[in-house]
């Protein structure tokens, strides 16, 4: 019996979310569903989305702006977990709304999760250097420089799970984000808004990073105005961190904690 109510409002939440992105996406072509789990870059996958909205970006400065909306196909009790491989995904390029379908009960934990362990072995902090972590938009490549130390809380931004470099205008909401260096990372960008999220068991930077860096461990001025709020943040090395000249920026209503030791 539970099971069954459980599922009569996931399942209508999905149709709902479908309707509204399909809806969208005749009119305006800048709504991407994802539904599918498997990261091959096909059609409906995460990284499918991430490239179709940033192509629209990069190609339009006054771009009204993308939604990538996440729902499981199908309504169930079990999370629905996308692991990427071979490479972490794109940065965003805003304005772009990136949001999971919440189809639990009003207050229980996101049921999309983006789940980093097919990159980086979870809970291993030497497999997240303090590195400049740059993405070549022209080979579809991560660039790994300025390598010094691993672990958390130190300089650098390599491995986020969302990342956004060198943009604006960046929404993330309703996904559970694990097992990356960092769960959010945002390098010398602006007006990105994370907001009910959960961030855990990132053992690099932090669970988020908003950084003016400038990819030599200098500062400036190109962080600002962002926020992180309504959020969990559980067993990260580091919960955390606005820095390096980021300014203007605020974290509220968020909960930060341990439930086991960290890695050593």
């Amino acid at each position: 019996m539970t099971t069954d109510l459980f599922r009569a409002p996931a399942a209508a939440a999905i149709a709902a979310a479908v309707a509204l992105a399909c809806a969208i996406s005749v009119a305006n072509a800048d709504t991407f569903l994802v539904n599918r789990a498997d990261d091959n870059g096909g059609k409906h996958t995460l990284r499918w989305a991430i490239e179709q909205s940033n192509a629209i970006n990069l190609g339009d400065p006054d771009a009204a702006g993308n939604r990538i909306l996440i729902a499981a196909a199908s309504a169930g009790t079990k999370p629905f977990v996308i692991k990427p491989t071979g490479d972490f995904l794109p940065p965003l390029v805003g304005p772009v709304v990136v949001q999971g379908v919440r189809t639990g009960a009003p207050g229980s934990p996101p049921s999309i999760i983006l789940d980093g362990s097919g990159l980086i072995r979870p809970r291993t902090p030497g497999d997240c250097p303090g590195a400049t972590h740059t993405y070549d938009f022209a080979r579809g490549a991560w660039i790994t420089t300025q390598v010094n130390g691993s672990g958390p809380n130190v300089r650098g931004y390599y491995g986020g799970g969302l990342a956004v470099h060198d943009s604006h205008d960046v929404e993330i909401t309703g996904l559970e984000i694990r097992n990356f260096c960092a769960g959010v990372v945002g390098v010398r960008s602006n007006n990105i808004n994370v907001h009910d999220v959960r961030l855990v068991d990132h053992h690099g930077a932090a669970g988020l990073i908003f950084t003016g860096d400038n990819g030599t461990a200098g500062v400036t001025a190109l962080s600002f105005n962002n926020r992180l709020a309504n959020s969990i943040l559980l067993d990260n090395g580091d919960g955390f961190e606005f820095t390096r000249g980021t300014r203007d920026s605020i974290a509220e209503g968020n909960y930060i904690a341990l439930t086991q030791p960290l890695p050593e």
